[in-house]
């Protein structure tokens, strides 16, 4: 899967059109005084983008809400920051003025306000100095409205380069007006460097904007100084791991929480806990944290620190979990809370209860605290038959994260991925001449190599309506027998690499096209056919959705019914629209889930831990999510400086040496792995005392997804109900003394 959150222009323009405004021309007072002369990237918007863009954006002519249908507008979808370069027209000195931009809000389109606007005046030797800003909250501006965005711009000379921040994936702008101001202030020119450096700039001007606005508020902090002391340090046990984590929490919020963390799980799983930290005053502090105990448990226990991280839309989100060893220091900044991550893996303690501590100590202030961990391992190792397919896209050639092919694989291994998808750039593609790719076999060989015998290996083609090669065409191509001939010699080439390498027909399959739906539907189905008339023992993949322009039924799936063997629907489809078809599909299949953006805002608990319930209610046999690696090719620890905002679960390590750096919500997607096989081992009668909730953990788990907020203790008390389902004496508890 590419992206998951594609939503189709004409999707978009169905929606719109139920509640357009009668369209009325007006005049521009500012008509004449303002050039575009180019733009970066180019609009790429389908439904007003053309040859006029250019002149579009300084005609006059005013389209309004929703203006992204109407041919005046120009329009970007996933380009990330739009440079649009103009001159003040019929001015030869410096000029100062109001630059005003027309754009709209439309939420129901996704289509939100811009969140930057910086302008840079061009010093005529391949330079820029910073002219202007505008920072916009969103907030601030009517929904299904067009609006105006001012932005003042001082001592500037008449050519300038506009850099427009998208909020969401789109940006529509329809005009550009330009207002001379005669009274302004000259200003000290503030030299930047060339165009990218401009962009650098602006970004770092943005970050530091979003940075500025998180602080507490003032009478939380009196609540701190109230609760703890001037100069106190509260610690508390995190209910929910997987929940957000705030910044700046409530006196009311740290009392509610307990002072012990429990683990429940079995010998097959990793369980994990969290302690949050506060330190009133400004100044920083260093604490020692350390875990106590049996040597035998003490090893099997990993710290980390949950890094805070500044998400695109401008919230401070922990989720990097930067590793520990116990012992180390870290720093504790004033009046802003630090987290604390517990992980412990259960595969080599043994069954029973037990209990080791971690201590938390200040040396300078003889300050120092236990938090009590207690481990209660049951004496089962969950069935590997019983885990879930799973898959995130994890292409290799995914940059900077994709350094070390080894340390990657295993740590998708850990987490339970054994779907594995080699990108269409490491694929060669079929030609009508029968040429071959020597480069891309190569990194087809590669791949193949690094996924043979961990699971399942998808071919992603990247094919279909307007993608793939152009002269493939089933729908409406002019020499189909030849297309046919075509890919069917591809097919017998493929094959014949895979068969070299020792991969069996059951280890792998095609995956023709994306999420298909409306023609693309059809179009798999002839591909479909001319593969299986070739070999019916390869198998096909497909992963079908549905939109408002671009219905899919159960019967429009029924066609494919003989020809797709795994199946892979988004969970939205599957338990709506699609709940019919996939309810009586005999096979297995699998849903995938789309994670919104910004993806380091999307809540681990929500979208990562509870992905795999809703499967397993659902009766799909795997889960999916976009992406492990995804950034766009930029850093994951920057959200901002890329085209869009990152969808990567880990971090790239300092060097190619290093394991990726995980997060709570790679962790959160590997606990809920591990609930589905927990579930499955239950339903199925695996663990023969369990079976006294046959027949009705089906609907205790439905009744518990319904809930608008599931509840953690509900769920973990559920999973200790099965866990505890084993006789009593093989819990039985093992005292271990805690040092001081």
């Amino acid at each position: 899967m590419m992206l998951s959150m594609k939503l189709s222009a004409l999707a978009i323009c169905l929606l719109a059109m139920s509640i357009v405004i009668p369209f009325v021309p007006e005049k521009s007072a500012a008509e004449g005084r303002l050039e575009v002369y180019r733009l970066m990237p180019h609009p790429n918007y389908p439904l007003c983008t053309g040859k006029r863009d250019l002149l579009d954006l300084t005609d006059g002519v005013l389209s309004h809400y929703p203006m992204w249908v109407h041919s005046e507008c120009v329009g970007w979808t996933d380009q990330g920051p739009v440079k649009i370069f103009i001159k003040v027209k019929n001015c030869l000195k410096k000029v100062s003025g109001v630059l005003s931009i027309h754009t709209a809000k439309g939420s129901f389109a996704g289509v939100k306000i811009p969140l930057r606007v910086d302008v840079y005046g061009d010093l005529g030797n391949g330079k820029y100095h910073h002219a202007g800003d505008l920072e916009i909250e969103e907030q601030a501006f009517q929904d299904r409205e067009s609006h105006w965005l001012n932005v003042s711009v001082d001592s500037v000379s008449p050519r300038m380069m506009v850099i427009v921040r998208p909020s969401g994936r789109y940006l529509f702008i329809d005009e550009l007006r330009w207002k001379n101001i005669s009274n302004s202030r000259p200003r000290d020119l503030e030299v930047i460097g060339d165009a990218h450096a401009c962009e650098l700039d602006s970004v770092k001007r943005h970050r530091h904007s979003l940075l500025g606005k998180i602080r507490p508020e003032k009478e939380v902090v009196k609540s701190w100084v109230g609760a703890f002391g001037k100069f106190g340090i509260a610690t508390w046990v995190v209910e929910n791991p997987f929940d957000s984590f705030p910044a700046f929490p409530p006196v009311e919020n740290i009392h509610r929480c307990g002072n012990k963390i429990e683990l429940w799980g079995s010998k097959s799983e990793l369980e994990c806990g969290c302690i949050g930290m506060l330190t009133n005053g400004k100044d920083k502090r260093k604490i020692e944290v350390a875990v106590e105990g049996y040597a035998d448990i003490v090893n099997s226990i990993s710290l980390s620190r949950v890094q805070g991280i500044l998400s695109a839309e401008g919230q401070l989100v922990f989720d990097p979990l930067i590793p520990l060893v116990s012992g180390d220091q870290i720093d504790i900044p004033g009046r802003c809370a630090v987290y604390i991550w517990v992980q412990v893996d259960f595969h080599n303690i043994p069954p029973g209860h037990h209990g080791v501590a971690i201590k938390l100590r200040e040396n300078a202030k003889a300050w120092n605290v236990i938090v009590p961990v207690s481990i209660n391992v049951a004496p089962v190792k969950l069935k590997t038959k019983h885990r879930p397919a799973a898959t995130n896209w994890a292409y290799t050639s995914d940059r900077p994260i994709w350094r070390n092919r080894k340390l990657i694989l295993k740590d998708l291994i850990k987490h339970g991925i054994n779907v594995f998808v080699v990108h269409p750039s490491a694929i060669p593609m079929p030609s009508i001449k029968d040429d071959w790719d020597n480069r891309a076999a190569q990194r087809f060989v590669k791949d193949l190599s690094l996924f043979q015998g961990k699971g399942l290996i998808l071919l992603y083609l990247e094919w279909g309506r307007g993608r793939g090669p152009a002269w493939l065409d089933p729908l409406y191509g002019k020499d189909l027998e030849r297309q046919k001939v075509a890919v069917q010699r591809w097919v017998r080439r493929i094959r014949q690499v895979l068969e070299s390498l020792g991969i069996s027909h059951s280890e792998w399959a095609l995956y023709p096209i994306d999420e298909p739906c409306g023609e693309n539907l059809h179009f798999l189905r002839e591909i479909a056919a001319w593969v299986k008339e070739e070999d019916p023992a390869i198998q096909l993949y497909a992963n079908p959705i549905t939109s408002s322009s671009a219905h899919t039924s159960p019967e429009d799936l029924i066609s494919l019914k003989g020809l797709v063997d795994f199946w892979q629907p988004s969970l939205r489809f599957a338990t709506n629209d699609g709940a019919p078809f996939f309810a009586g599909l005999k096979h297995l299949w699998w849903v995938y889930v789309g994670i919104p953006r910004p993806a380091k805002s999307a809540s681990p608990w929500y979208y990562y831990r509870l992905m795999a319930w809703r499967a397993w209610e659902a009766g799909a046999s795997g889960v999916g999510f976009w992406s492990y690696s995804d950034t766009s090719g930029t850093s994951a620890w920057d959200d901002l400086d890329g085209r869009r905002p990152d969808y990567a679960v880990v971090y790239e390590g300092r060097d190619s040496s290093e394991t990726p750096i995980s997060s709570r919500r790679w962790e959160a997607f590997r606990e809920g792995v591990e609930d589905f096989q927990l579930l499955e081992t239950v339903a199925k009668g695996d663990i023969p005392s369990s079976s006294k909730m046959d027949g009705i953990l089906k609907a205790r788990v439905k009744n518990l997804l319904e809930k608008q907020e599931v509840s953690f203790d509900i769920l973990n008390g559920l999973r200790k109900e099965m866990l505890q389902g084993l006789p009593d004496k093989l819990l039985a508890p093992v005292a271990l003394p805690l040092s001081n």
